[in-house]
């Protein structure tokens, strides 16, 4: 019912919902399932050689824009047909593939953050937070994919590690422009973000007194930046020399007041440490923490740093001008730090692969466009500063970071491991593994003809020695020798028993000596020293005569 304009109501037709209809068969047969052959059901990883025969460069918003106005500006223009997508895919990929484990090698410790901890050798990495090198299974450092920054997991806050890849605070938050910290002026490292949105080294938050994390597990954010006192920002670092730059901390040693910014600090190697302290009195289960941060002049002697400037002419070896001179080398080291500027390592291809290259597409003026193109691809890649464009090879350069951790975790690295995995690279691998399983197997044989000359030679010795001090004693050695292999009956091998055998001993006779000779006794005697002498006692006539 619906009602109408003049209050009464009109009838609407009724509207029924669909009825179901079905029909009943006699018989039904099932249909059979699809068949799917095996190798959809079993992944089979390609190889190298077909993984580089494949194009697996995917083209994204900005590389249409570019080449939909290159096309238009340049070749549309020439009267030239406008390059495909499938032929720029297709170059670029060949770009990737030709230098990217060239650009990978290449790829210094400056680049990204710039933190300058990591080295070329990738083992050797130091944290740039606590200058540490040492990692266990729960605390290993880490590596950020972009920048390359070396840190410990307790250090920056990660408490878990990351699956995949794993990129520090700044990359993630401003990769492309530059941070300030608001404690230092160095403008490379470990960041972390304040309160207010501005950045701080990790570092510079440990050590400063006044500061701390809001959050104690990820250390993040920063926060009691304003609580610092004006006068740490009045004070002058002696190794930068600047003044109002950042907050310095001071010597710990009693009465020095060396002021220094914590960055500076660890730039040149000053002993700065978090050091366990321990109370048995009050709690023996808790472990306090000391910070403590040393100039150069008062660095303690057991310290495992050695810093790279000396401001004390008494102990420094140096001239006064070759002190001046190091110190101008170290503020130019700070002084690119605390620019900011970015050194990014960009790939490189030869000209061979180049022209390589140029003969897989055939379409006009294709030289002009990949020299356009070659510099096209270069920009993109310091956008990502210097990482492949290719999600594969990204994941290799991924890859790389977890093995550097599983090296960490089992503590050693087979240096003559195959990269990869194909046939021929694993038998050669497995020939030198033969190869050295039988160099070491010749030197534990030649090590043990070496040890048993000389214990020949020991021997040898030996017996001159004891030939020299006591002849004596090596005569009646080898007399006894000899009686023992005469006396095959063994009839004086054990002193004969008087009482055994019934025999007494005549009157008028000295007594039976209570440990006579003997092969069995007396033999090792000869070995041991001469024998006190016994006494002297009479025989019968009055002779005197030693027993």
């Amino acid at each position: 019912k619906k009602k109408g304009g003049g209050g009464g109501e009109t009838m609407i037709g009724h509207i029924s919902l669909p009825q179901v209809e079905y029909k009943p068969l006699d018989h039904y047969t099932p249909p059979q399932p699809h068949s799917v052959p095996d190798q959809y059901r079993t992944f089979v990883e390609k190889t190298d050689a077909e993984l580089d025969a494949q194009v697996e460069y995917i083209m994204d918003d900005i590389d249409y824009s570019w080449l939909a106005i290159v096309n238009a500006e340049l070749r549309e223009k020439r009267g030239l047909p406008p390059v495909s997508h499938s032929d720029f895919e297709l170059l670029m990929d060949r770009l990737e593939k030709e230098c990217t484990f060239d650009g990978l090698k290449g790829r210094q410790s400056g680049g990204g953050n710039g933190c300058g901890s990591a080295g070329n050798d990738e083992d050797e990495a130091v944290c740039s937070i606590c200058q540490d090198g040492e990692a266990v299974c729960t605390n290993v450092i880490l590596f950020c994919d972009m920048c390359d920054l070396p840190v410990h997991q307790e250090c920056y806050g990660v408490p878990y590690i990351p699956e995949g890849q794993w990129v520090c605070r700044k990359c993630l938050l401003s990769p492309q422009e530059p941070v300030a910290c608001q404690l230092c002026p160095i403008k490379t490292g470990a960041f972390k973000q304040t309160t207010k949105g501005k950045w701080a080294h990790v570092a510079c938050a440990l050590w400063m007194p006044e500061v701390q994390f809001a959050n104690a597990v990820f250390l993040e954010p920063i926060e009691l930046i304003e609580c610092v006192p004006s006068a740490r920002f009045k004070l002058q670092c002696y190794i930068c020399k600047k003044r109002n730059a950042g907050a310095c901390i001071q010597c710990s040693r009693a009465n020095c007041f060396t002021a220094f910014h914590i960055s500076c600090g660890q730039s040149v190697g000053l002993h700065i440490k978090l050091e366990p302290v321990k109370d048995p009195e009050n709690s023996p289960a808790l472990v306090n923490v000391k910070k403590v941060a040393f100039c150069d002049v008062h660095t303690p002697s057991d310290s495992d740093r050695t810093p790279i400037i000396n401001t004390d002419p008494d102990n420094c070896k140096m001239s006064h001008e070759q002190m001046k001179n190091n110190s101008k080398k170290v503020r130019q080291s700070l002084a690119q730090k605390q620019s900011g500027n970015v050194t990014v390592c960009l790939p490189e291809i030869s000209v061979d692969r180049y022209e390589e290259m140029l003969t897989r597409v055939s379409f006009p003026a294709k030289v002009q466009f990949c020299q356009k193109l070659l510099s096209y691809w270069l920009l993109k890649r310091q956008a990502r500063n210097g990482l492949p464009l290719i999600k594969r090879l990204h994941m290799t350069h991924i890859q790389k970071q977890q093995e550097r951790k599983s090296q960490q975790l089992v503590g050693s690295r087979d240096p003559i491991q195959p990269a990869d995995h194909t046939i021929g690279d694993r038998l050669a691998w497995l020939r030198r593994v033969r190869q050295g399983l039988e160099k070491s197997r010749l030197l534990c044989e030649l090590t043990r003809k070496r040890e048993k000359l000389k214990k020949e030679l020991n021997s040898i010795s030996e017996q001159e020695f004891l030939l020299a001090c006591r002849p004596l004693t090596q005569i009646l050695n080898a007399v006894m020798d000899e009686l023992r292999a005469l006396d095959k009956d063994l009839i004086f091998h054990y002193p004969v028993d008087l009482v055994q055998v019934g025999a007494t001993v005549p009157p008028g006779l000295p007594a039976v000596d209570s440990d006579p000779q003997r092969c069995h006794g007396r033999a090792a005697r000869p070995r041991q020293g001469p024998h006190l002498p016994l006494p002297r006692r009479s025989r019968p006539g009055g002779c005197n005569s030693s027993s």
